[in-house]
């Protein structure tokens, strides 16, 4: 299973697509509020959360990545979504690669 947590409202990931997560992110911004997005991937052996945009400190989960877990989180890298900048285009494009 793939839940994405938006300011803590969730969500499995076949229920968004980019229109809506575009229109959750600028919603709370117009709003001015800040936007923190936690993707949790528990599945196949994987278990492991991710997070983008403004979602304060966190650190690892205290072991090694398995190599599968290690892949997700190269692919999290090549699309470039762990930083504070939220692109819903390539969080969608991981999301896919990932399903």
């Amino acid at each position: 299973m793939i839940e994405i947590d938006i300011n803590g409202q969730k969500y499995r990931a076949s229920e968004i697509n980019e229109g809506f997560l575009n229109e959750q992110i600028r919603r709370r911004q117009r709003d001015s509020l800040s936007v923190c997005i936690r993707i949790h991937i528990d599945q196949n052996g994987v278990d492991l959360s991710l997070s983008c945009g403004d979602c304060g400190g966190g650190g690892g989960g205290g072991r090694r990545p398995t190599s599968a877990e290690q892949e997700i989180f190269d692919l999290w890298r090549k699309f470039g979504c762990g930083g504070n900048e939220i692109n819903p285009g390539k969080l969608i494009a991981f999301l896919n690669q990932v399903k």
